[in-house]
């Protein structure tokens, strides 16, 4: 058994019983009804003995379809987490860069792999010529980052991106998990940048977070290599039939995504009058709250029954749940402050 695996913590999940607001899930979505309707008509028409298309060129063809893109241009995973490790695997040999605070699993499966990671700082405030710099001086040979950043909510910029694609010579990997939140994706940027890699997922703003599809988009030469190194039927056919079907009724999402944007306003600004609380802007379903109490908020949380994420020493990260759960969210704080 290899050391670095021994050494990797074992994540485990929120329990079942208590009201999630720990991994960002999407509260304001339901898609009971499309399925309920349709389940009848999909178990009936599918054949459960048969792989089917190696590369789920169904599932491929109605994303493209939704962000724009051709289907021989993306790539399907079981959840974008899994494209994390192929991608350095298949793209690096020696070194990576990493944004901190940043998607905790790049961070691990670049060390279970031996890599060697190097480490640019997204607070006060990103600095692009920083990150070219220290591309050029180490020769790294991939960089890798989220925007919307997670834990942070906040977004490296379009322009940002572009002076990073046009003044290295790295591959570069765009996590866009939360990017349905916030908007300006790089996706165009894909035609001019044969370097440029982007993850996206179901698991967010479309709230299919249980059946585990993510995808990764790049120039057709890309996904022709990358397919080659993951194989045929990486993931499960009747998961992919699901998908299609969800990818259908996009509206579903989208009145979701227009429910959040209203209750992030209101408990931006809640949060941040009525608890003083060091807030960044967030451009995502959650928000990273910065204070010394996290650590107890957290416990004090955990006992009224609600999950939410610790942050380092001294911060949070709350998903925006329904507007009865941010209700009881405030209702806690209250409680924890009249303690004090």
């Amino acid at each position: 058994m290899k050391k670095v695996y021994e050494q990797t913590g074992i994540y485990i999940a929120p329990s079942a019983d208590i009201l999630n607001l720990a991994m960002n899930e999407n509260h304001n979505i339901s898609w009971k009804e499309l399925y309920e309707k349709n389940m009848g008509k999909l178990v009936d028409q599918f054949n459960f003995s048969a792989y089917g298309q190696a590369n789920f060129d169904m599932l491929t063809a109605a994303y493209g379809k939704h962000i724009g893109m051709d289907k021989n241009q993306i790539i399907v995973f079981p959840g974008s987490e899994s494209a994390i490790g192929l991608l350095f695997s298949a793209l690096v040999e020696k070194k990576v860069l990493l944004m901190t605070p940043d998607f905790f699993r790049f961070e691990e499966v670049a060390t279970q792999q031996g890599l060697t990671i190097f480490k640019q700082d997204l607070l006060p405030a990103y600095d692009y010529t920083k990150t070219i710099a220290l591309v050029e001086e180490q020769g790294i040979e991939l960089g890798i980052f989220s925007t919307p950043n997670n834990p942070l909510g906040t977004k490296i910029t379009s322009s940002d991106i572009i002076e990073l694609l046009e003044k290295t010579n790295c591959y570069w990997v765009i996590d866009e998990a939360y990017i349905e939140f916030s908007g300006d994706s790089v996706l165009t940027l894909i035609a001019q940048y044969d370097k440029l890699f982007i993850m996206r997922t179901l698991s967010k703003a479309w709230g299919l977070a249980a059946l585990r599809v993510g995808f990764v988009i790049s120039q057709p030469e890309n996904i022709t290599y990358l397919t080659r190194a993951v194989g045929p039927y990486n993931h499960s056919r009747f998961i992919a039939t699901m998908a299609v079907e969800a990818l259908g009724s996009p509206h579903i999402m989208n009145d979701a995504l227009t429910e959040i944007t209203r209750l992030r306003k209101i408990w931006q600004e809640k949060l941040t009058c009525k608890y003083a609380f060091k807030m960044l802007i967030s451009q995502t379903n959650f928000f990273y709250i910065q204070t010394s109490d996290a650590p107890k908020l957290q416990t004090f949380f955990h006992e009224k029954g609600i999950a939410i994420a610790l942050v380092g020493p001294s911060a949070l990260r709350i998903t925006i749940g329904t507007e009865v759960e941010m209700q009881h969210v405030e209702k806690t704080f209250d409680a924890y402050y009249e303690l004090k």
